[in-house]
């Protein structure tokens, strides 16, 4: 049976003190990190022996988009060497940045969780109020209006 290959960008949050950002994208501090990542690679293989954890902090941030595939170092295309991604840390929040889509080209062919589609919906407020109302989810009530200088 193949193996799923499976990779993971969540890091440490290393200041605790300082709010996340890009220089510090951490949602989980660092000491219950250690202890995420020892849980994870003590269990993952004994509950999941189907998955194979390829990389715990594959900063997908750094990466290059090439041709509609995702690089990363030494010219590793996570496309083909992926079947699925996970990624819990602090991205850029605007629709069309490179993060979103860096994570959308490897979503092409290979299963990226949180969704970069879903991601991208949610971040924007109208839109995803919308969605929340048209499937009937309770939701404040809502208006939308331009606002002209002068």
């Amino acid at each position: 049976m193949k193996k799923i290959k499976l990779a993971c960008y969540i890091p440490p949050r290393k200041a605790v003190d300082q709010p996340v950002t890009y220089a510090n994208p951490g949602f989980i501090p660092a000491a219950d990190h250690e202890k995420l990542i020892k849980l994870l690679t003590d269990k993952l293989p004994k509950e999941f022996p189907e998955v194979d954890l390829v990389d715990f902090n594959l900063d997908f941030t750094q990466s290059i988009i090439f041709n509609n595939e995702l690089y990363i170092k030494n010219n590793l295309n996570l496309n083909k060497a992926l079947d699925a991604f996970f990624w819990y840390a602090k991205i850029a929040k605007i629709p069309n940045h490179s993060h979103i889509d860096k994570l959308k080209t490897l979503s092409a062919n290979t299963l990226v969780v949180n969704n970069p589609y879903s991601y991208e919906r949610a971040l924007d407020k109208l839109n995803a109020h919308k969605l929340l109302k048209e499937n009937g989810i309770p939701v404040a009530d809502y208006f939308a209006f331009d606002i002209k200088p002068g």
